[in-house]
């Protein structure tokens, strides 16, 4: 059961891990802010050129959220990181990189299609987006006086990659496999642009699907500029891993002329910028259009709690709506800090923490589970008098599913026994919890 759109701050939002991106990470936002994103979740990896000083209008905007974030191989950790803290701020996270541009096949925005595609599709974790390969276009210099988008403009056939990124409901998501694939909770999938199921732990899907989305992947940019790259490396490898010679085989390959994504930019343009011409900064004009609207929140908050203050809630008011309740309970946390008082803050976090509790006795599903135990660290420090009825409900649960695996157990089974040790440990830190 979807969640209201209007409970979170952000309709989508972007998770890149950059480093050396300072002559590109302009270009990047622009055109990302124009295809409809809300906002930036930007963790910088030690970056010795001027990437902090490009960001830091959107920054000052409030675009974008700045994590510094030093360290070798930083993709996974810092992916981890935002699921952590920004899964329930945003209906969407698209987890891209600085040379991947989301191109929807029409002047329609990112979300709008995103919702097209999984419209009808409960079991949806994600959208894949297959990759549409663009080569050095025979440049072998750097030209930093214009646009990624401007400079490369041959790409290869649709179907010479069939690799994927995704944009995904961060709630559903169990874990990373790879920045191509995540496991997503029981009985959620990744869908490709056809609305077709991905099996687990798939990073590809071919022949690619593309008709209505794609993501534009410069990933050599020049000659030069790929050189540069390799000598650095990038968020999973530290050392240099590329070859050379992909650069020449690329720009063989590349030799399909498409400039559309310069004409999806400028019809967006056209649409959103009017009366300032051309030297309009879309920085100036779309950040107060970004802006988070808290009265809407409040609103949706009260309309999603308000059936729940009753101390007999039905039960149809409560199958399915764990997602819908741990999103109300950080919205009502984000809102006393942001909004309105602690006091009213405090009470729709309540009626939200007795919701969630009382889901937990009307046949909650294992994907559900999993992610109110995910949240629990955070639920567990708070002081209500339902933490402790959520905390023993979820020491009984742990115990039956531990009993479950003892009398079913296969001896053979590392999938089960992985399972029996990580309920284990979460049955310990419950009873850590135990005042």
């Amino acid at each position: 059961m979807s969640v209201d759109k209007d409970l979170f701050m952000y309709d989508l939002a972007v998770v890149a891990i950059m480093k050396c991106e300072g002559s590109y990470i302009k270009e990047w936002l622009d055109y990302h802010l124009l295809a409809g994103v809300d906002h930036f979740f930007i963790y910088d990896n030690e970056s010795p050129d001027n990437q902090k000083e490009v960001l830091q209008p959107y920054i000052d905007a409030g675009l974008v959220t700045y994590t510094f974030f030093p360290g070798p191989s930083p993709q996974f950790p810092a992916y981890n990181d935002a699921i952590r803290r920004f899964k329930y701020l945003c209906r969407y996270i698209a987890f891209i990189d600085g040379d991947e541009f989301i191109f929807p096949q029409s002047n329609r925005s990112i979300i709008e299609v995103v919702d097209e595609i999984l419209a009808d599709k409960p079991y949806a974790g994600g959208l894949a987006l297959n990759w549409n390969y663009f080569g050095p276009s025979g440049q072998k210099k750097a030209d930093y006086t214009r646009g990624v988008l401007e400079r490369f403009i041959y790409r290869a056939p649709e179907n010479h990659e069939d690799v994927i990124k995704n944009i995904v409901n961060p709630r559903r998501i169990s874990y990373f496999g790879s920045p191509h694939y995540m496991y997503y909770h029981e009985g959620f999938f990744a869908i490709n642009g056809e609305g077709a199921i991905l099996p687990p732990g798939q990073g590809s899907n071919k022949p690619a699907t593309n008709k209505k989305i794609v993501i534009n992947h410069y990933v050599t940019k020049s000659y030069e500029e790929y050189s540069n790259k390799n000598k650095r490396g990038d968020g999973i490898y530290t050392h240099q891993h590329r070859k050379e010679s992909t650069c020449i085989n690329l720009d063989k390959v590349c030799t399909i002329l498409d400039d559309s994504i310069l004409k999806y930019r400028a019809e967006r343009f056209a649409a959103q910028i009017s009366g300032g011409g051309m030297k309009t900064s879309i920085l100036n004009v779309l950040a107060p259009r970004k802006q988070i609207d808290y009265n809407k929140m409040y609103s949706a908050l009260i309309a999603n709690l308000v059936l729940l203050i009753p101390p007999n809630i039905p039960r149809s008011l409560l199958e399915g709506k764990m997602e819908t309740f741990l999103t109300c309970r950080k919205l009502s946390s984000c809102l006393k800090k942001k909004f309105f008082d602690d006091k009213t803050g405090n009470f729709f976090e309540e009626v939200a923490l007795n919701a969630v509790y009382k889901t937990l006795h009307v046949g909650i599903q294992t994907s559900d589970l999993k992610l109110l135990f995910s949240e629990l660290p955070n639920i567990l420090q708070l002081d209500y008098p339902v933490i402790k009825d959520i905390r023993n409900a979820c020491v009984q649960i742990t115990q039956q599913l531990l009993l479950e695996i003892r009398r079913n157990v296969v001896k053979h089974d590392p999938a089960l026994w992985d399972r029996y040790f990580h309920l284990e440990e979460q049955l310990n830190f419950l009873k850590a919890f135990d005042n």
